[in-house]
């Protein structure tokens, strides 16, 4: 919680500091502040930059989030103490004319007062995103903006730093044709611009929403020149943004900061003060007037932007995250972390260190002092020819000077003195020549078995690449080099699947009503009633259980007397409608009132009903198909577990068939659930790797260039452009490539290296076609200066470079 301000300035008496502003960007869905100050020119100096989510949309909510915000501005600036801040308030909160609704007025006092901070202003944040491209590019911007918060996507359209479209849009599945619609519906401009730019504190719902963007077809649907480019704004955009058009401002006389000194301009897009409240006329940028910059989402301008003292990284997005700028000398480059706790410390300066070169100290580049070896090195422009020999001078690091001959020398004389000093005494003459064959069988020993070297021959290859048409035929068994033909095989796998639904179908169920009516005949004659025939009453239907026979009328002086009988009926639906009160009249639907009517004399009752679900077609349909999209994807991964060896599968060929379905529950039946199974079968074609690979063998190796063969395991084939036709057989593009390695014949290299010096040994693998660079590793310290006489001490390893 923010303390009160005289509490503060007690506790952390305030220092003669720069004066510190605060931006702060409300949202629907999160808040966001940065703390900076004005330097030279109006560029600011952002110091730290803070997120809050706002957990449900609602004021007090947010008021909390802020209060978040500026207590942990206030930590990392210690002993600073916030209160004028700008403003960045989102489309929802302006008016058509835009002023801020009063009702939203009255809480941003709220706000402000309850965090004793002073409202210097506020800025619309679309407004401040095009400030800051006009600022970065030095032309006013042309540009789509989405700016997403919560569920609701605000669609701008600017031209030339004008806005001259707007549409507050749904985030849902109907979002792209909304926003077709919406950029449909601008007239002011011929063409769109081609830069969308989508900006949103949810990471999820804009790269969603960017993917949807960038794969749907605008040039046929929208008046685009090209495919519009779409970027993601980073997070730490519009607290930048809204940053440096109240610096702008700020620096140009609009905002003026003191006690309670604050003169709008007639440019500014801030309302000051307590204007938020009282204002009537909310001030609109012209972004005209603004000049210089680079993209909008870049953390540096050259010397003019926020490199020199502070970059704000991308906020992260979670509900305790802060975002600190270190604090270096103006000299010194910066350096952004995210900081996941707020207590943990703020980034200290980097210490002074001196640079200085490896070189300047006593090391080589690319050579270790501890391994003595012989590059031999090509550069690229020699490399381009394959019969081009190896013309760079290479430098020789001395070597020791073989002591063999000087040795032996000295060993001779002192032999030579020893025997004629003993001369006369055989013993003696005997035991000096035996010494000196051990010290012969030493040295041959020394220099001749013990010395060994590994030559190691770094090799470029030659990448040959081919594109042809392969025809993949399920109809033949073998492969066709001349026609490029290779066998198919067709692959089967069946998989089967239960699922349950709830039932959606409605129906009611119940009995008719039944009972006991009287039948009058009106008529001088009998009327004989078949069972089943229909009466009428109060708009219900019902019908005669049994035939029934009705006798006449009779007639006598003055009156007549009808004819009557007893019968029973069942109404024809059911429920309590047709349980009819007594002395109901009914009709007969074959004769007129005149002829035959009927009353009950008792109450009809039985008439019962209710509703329950019973099963449809559409339940049949939907359980199909949600049992057929969990088993497709089964299906095909067992189908290509299926393929063995070197045989792949074709996924443009594969095939999905329902083969059977059956259902526990009948048509029309009561039920709440519906069960089923489902069995499909999945098909597909597959073609063997190596048959294909065959195909491009021979004329692979026939554009292989002089001196070099072709490395047949090495050859890789992609198919694309796959069209299966009626016939069964599949055509496509096959593109090939493989590496040709240079033609090198160990054993003449190591009969022509046996007994040369480094030197000469350079010289002859100079001549050999695609050697790049060759190191030179002995065995022995002492013998280094030549390459061993014995063939069998020389070791050769030839690397491929990749």
């Amino acid at each position: 919680m923010k303390l009160p301000t005289a509490i503060t300035k007690i506790i952390k008496p305030k220092s003669k500091q720069k004066n510190i502003y605060v931006s702060l960007i409300l949202e629907s869905d999160h808040v966001a502040g940065a703390c900076f100050y004005i330097s030279d020119g109006s560029v600011p100096k952002l110091l730290h930059a803070v997120l809050r989510k706002v957990a449900d949309n609602d004021w007090q909510d947010r008021i909390a989030a802020c209060d978040q915000v500026i207590s942990a501005l206030e930590a990392r600036l210690e002993s600073e103490t916030i209160s004028d801040v700008i403003l960045g308030l989102p489309q929802s909160y302006l008016g058509a004319d835009g002023n801020i609704k009063s009702d939203i007025k009255a809480n941003l006092k709220k706000l402000t007062e309850q965090l004793e901070l002073n409202p210097i202003g506020f800025v619309s944040l679309q407004d401040a995103i095009v400030y800051k491209l006009k600022y970065d590019d030095g032309v006013p911007a042309s540009v789509i903006l989405l700016l997403v918060a919560d569920a609701v996507v605000d669609l701008f359209v600017y031209r030339v730093g004008k806005m001259v479209g707007y549409a507050p849009l749904k985030l849902g599945a109907t979002v792209l044709s909304d926003i077709e619609t919406a950029l449909k519906s601008i007239t002011d401009i011929e063409v769109l611009p081609s830069k969308i730019f989508i900006y949103g504190a949810n990471k999820d719902q804009v790269q969603i929403l960017a993917n949807k963007l960038t794969t749907y077809s605008w040039p046929e649907k929208v008046n685009f020149l090209h495919i519009p480019k779409v970027e993601i704004l980073t997070s730490d955009i519009l607290v930048r943004s809204v940053s440096f058009a109240g610096a702008g401002e700020l620096k140009r006389g609009a905002i003026i900061t003191g006690q309670s000194e604050i003169t709008p301009s007639a440019q500014s897009q801030f309302i000051v003060g307590d204007e938020i409240d009282n204002s009537s006329k909310a001030y609109k940028p012209d972004i005209k007037s603004h000049t210089n910059v680079r993209d909008a989402g870049s953390d540096s301008v050259d010397n003019k932007t926020d490199a020199e003292d502070g970059q704000v990284d991308e906020l992260v997005h979670h509900d305790t995250v802060d975002v600190h700028i270190q604090k270096e000398s103006p000299d010194a480059a910066r350096t952004v972390t995210g900081i996941p706790d707020e207590n943990q410390d703020d980034i200290t300066e980097e210490s002074n260190v001196q640079v200085v070169n490896p070189e300047d100290i006593g090391f080589r580049p690319n050579e270790d002092v501890l391994d003595e070896s012989y590059n031999l090195k090509t550069s690229k422009k020699e490399s381009k020819r394959y019969d081009e020999p190896i013309d760079e001078e290479i430098k020789e690091t001395p070597q020791m000077e073989r002591p063999q001959a000087e040795v032996v020398t000295n060993i001779l004389s002192a032999f030579g003195k020893l025997l004629s000093s003993v001369k006369g005494h055989r013993l003696l003459a005997v035991l000096g020549f035996g010494a000196l064959a051990i010290v012969y069988g030493l040295f041959y020993v020394l220099f001749s078995i013990l010395p060994h070297v590994t030559v190691k021959i770094s090799v470029d290859p030659v990448k040959i690449n081919q594109q042809k048409v392969v025809t993949v035929d399920p109809n033949t068994t073998t492969i066709n080099p001349e026609k490029m033909i290779v066998p198919a095989k067709k692959l089967d796998h069946t998989v089967s699947g239960e699922e349950i639904i709830k039932v959606t179908g409605t129906k009611n169920i119940g009995d008719p009503a039944t009972g006991q009516i009287i039948i009058y005949n009106k008529s001088l004659s009998g009327k004989t009633l078949k069972k089943g025939s229909a009466l009428t009453s109060n708009g219900l239907s019902f019908t005669l259980n049994d035939e029934v026979k009705v006798a006449s009328a009779t007639e006598s002086i003055g009156s007549i007397t009808f004819g009557k009988t007893t019968a029973a009926i069942t109404a024809a639906q059911i429920g309590t409608k047709s349980n009819l009160a007594q002395n109901s009249e009914f009709e007969f639907a074959d004769y007129d009132t005149d002829i035959l009517i009927a009353r009950n004399e008792q109450p009809l009752f039985g008439g019962t009903s209710r509703e329950v679900t019973v099963v449809t077609r559409k339940d049949y349909d939907t359980l199909t198909k949600k049992a057929t999209d969990k088993l497709i994807s089964q299906a095909k991964g067992e189908l290509a577990q299926n393929v063995g060896g070197s045989q792949i599968l074709i996924d443009d060929t594969i095939a999905v068939n329902v083969t059977d379905k059956t259902f526990q529950e009948e048509l029309d039946q009561e039920a709440k659930e519906l069960h089923g199974k489902i069995t499909l079968t999945v098909s597909g074609y597959a073609y063997d790797q190596v048959q294909i690979q065959t195909l491009f063998t021979q004329s692979l190796s026939a554009s292989a260039p002089p001196g070099y063969s072709l490395n047949s395991d090495n050859i890789q084939v992609t198919l694309s452009d796959i069209q299966v036709k009626k016939t069964g057989i599949i055509q496509t593009e096959a593109d090939a490539s493989a590496l040709a390695i240079p033609q090198l014949k160990p054993d003449e290299i190591k009969a022509a290296l046996a007994g040369k010096s480094i030197s000469a040994a350079q010289e002859y693998l100079k001549t050999l076609s695609g050697i790049t660079e060759v190191n030179f590793l002995f065995s022995v310290p002492y013998a280094k200066s030549k390459i061993p006489k014995r063939i069998a001490n020389i070791q050769l390893e030839i690397e491929v470079k990749k």
